[in-house]
């Protein structure tokens, strides 16, 4: 059997979607790697304008893609057999 599964209290269920949780529908959750520095400059710009984190790299991948015309990535196709 499934570990995560098992380790739930029994009457309680697990959520469905863990990465959704809290989110609403027009967000989600990602990780990404950032250089250190950049980092620290993310931070130090959310401290003094008085944002979150989550709002300085909206605004700045706002302004990033404003403008461009992104092409949607292909869906994979089904394995054939």
């Amino acid at each position: 059997m499934n570990a995560k599964v098992d380790s739930i209290p029994k009457g309680m269920v697990a959520p469905k979607n863990t990465m959704q949780t809290g989110l609403s529908s027009a967000w989600t959750r990602a990780t990404f790697l950032v250089n250190k520095d950049l980092n620290e400059k993310i931070k130090a710009v959310a401290y003094w304008d008085r944002l979150t984190v989550k709002e300085v790299l909206h605004e700045a991948l706002m302004e990033y893609l404003k403008g461009r015309s992104v092409k949607p990535v292909p869906k994979k196709r089904p394995l054939e057999l």
